[in-house]
């Protein structure tokens, strides 16, 4: 149900503007003129994502469903338009980072509860929060949920890695630049080349399509340029679940992962001093921004038990498999695999197996035509 009461949604508008001037001027001011344009790309990329309703887990319910295989192209396609500006960015430039992760059992384990997760909270990481911008009160749980999950997922962790992994495997690392960059489209335009054969559908990418891929790749290259990394979301949860643990009274830093160079700086740094965290805000307050514009506010939601269920089961499973398969939809498929390595394609192999296995559920819920 969208708002349509003048004086609630100016109240909404208010937020929105009151919020973005004062985390504008605090990034500024006490974190450099880098945060504050790292906070503008989260808002551009709120703006964009549901602007343009560009997506990740409703394309593949699709594909699950029709063999409809144009959403998932359109996946590959910004992935493909952003590893052109990843790939040479990383191979040139020692001062940035590309993504990697090793091959492990927890990468499998993770990603594959990650893609269940995704299809019975019909959300994923990116999602999640325009959708909550949205004020979407039922993507508001999953969003409770998918912190949550987060922060059970870094307990987890340590001890999952030592299970069994091998070390980051960058594709063609051992290249000249040319070869790795033909090596990696050709490895893309491959898998994308199947999908378009098993495809029932006619596959159709339209003008807004296109213009929503220019806009998230340019916008992941200024994330990498002003951060020094590629673009992720859920290391951001997981710091919001660390410092509510610690807010709650817990002792956080008896917990290994906690102890790590990374995850103790963020837990002590303020939260618009962290990379993803102050991107996830931006993109919260972009989707925010929006919606009060075109007055596409939804405030209400037909819940029942079975999809406040779904929700809260699919935000701890994306939560805790983000964690353990080392990112998501975006840090994980999206950065991996435009940073060329291995682990982004093993992530999307064993995510749409997961994915395929919560479809299945929710049709065994009779849950498709209520999410």
């Amino acid at each position: 149900m969208y708002l349509k009461n003048i004086r609630q949604n100016s109240s909404f508008a208010l937020l929105s503007a009151v919020s973005i001037i004062l985390i504008l001027s605090i990034t500024f001011f006490e974190y450099g003129f880098n945060n504050t344009i790292l906070f503008f790309i989260g808002i551009l990329l709120g703006i964009t994502f549901i602007s343009t309703s560009f997506g990740f887990s409703s394309g593949w319910t699709v594909f699950f469903r029709d063999l409809d295989s144009s959403s998932i192209l359109k996946q590959f396609m910004l992935i493909g338009l952003t590893s052109l500006f990843i790939l040479p960015t990383v191979h040139f430039f020692e001062s940035y980072n590309p993504t990697i992760a090793p091959i492990s059992i927890s990468l499998l384990i993770g990603s594959f509860i990650f893609g269940i997760g995704m299809q019975l909270s019909n959300g994923c990481a990116s999602g999640t929060l325009f959708s909550v911008g949205s004020s979407n009160t039922k993507m508001m749980i999953v969003l409770v949920f998918f912190v949550i999950g987060s922060f059970v997922g870094s307990l987890i962790l340590p001890s999952a890695i030592n299970i069994g992994s091998i070390k980051p495997i960058l594709i063609g690392g051992d290249f000249n630049f040319i070869k790795k960059i033909l090596l990696n489209t050709s490895i893309l335009l491959g898998i994308a080349f199947i999908f378009y054969k098993v495809s029932r559908k006619k596959i159709i990418i339209n003008f807004k399509d296109i213009i929503a891929i220019i806009i998230i790749s340019v916008l992941c290259l200024m994330c990498l340029l002003f951060s020094g990394y590629t673009w992720g979301i859920t290391f951001g949860l997981t710091v919001w679940g660390g410092k509510l643990w610690s807010l709650a009274g817990g002792d956080i830093y008896s917990f290994t992962f906690w102890n790590w160079t990374r995850p103790a700086q963020a837990l002590e740094s303020s939260l618009l001093s962290e990379v993803s965290s102050l991107m996830n805000i931006g993109m919260i307050l972009g989707s925010l921004t929006y919606v009060v514009i075109t007055k596409r506010i939804i405030l209400s939601y037909n819940f029942n038990l079975k999809i406040i269920s779904a929700s809260i089961i699919g935000g701890l499973l994306m939560g805790i498999g983000a964690r353990l398969a080392f990112g998501c939809n975006i840090g994980a498929f999206l950065g991996g695999i435009s940073s060329g390595s291995l682990h982004g394609w093993v992530w999307f192999l064993f995510a749409l197996f997961g994915g395929w296995i919560g479809f299945k559920l929710r049709n065994y819920l009779n849950l498709n035509n209520a999410l």
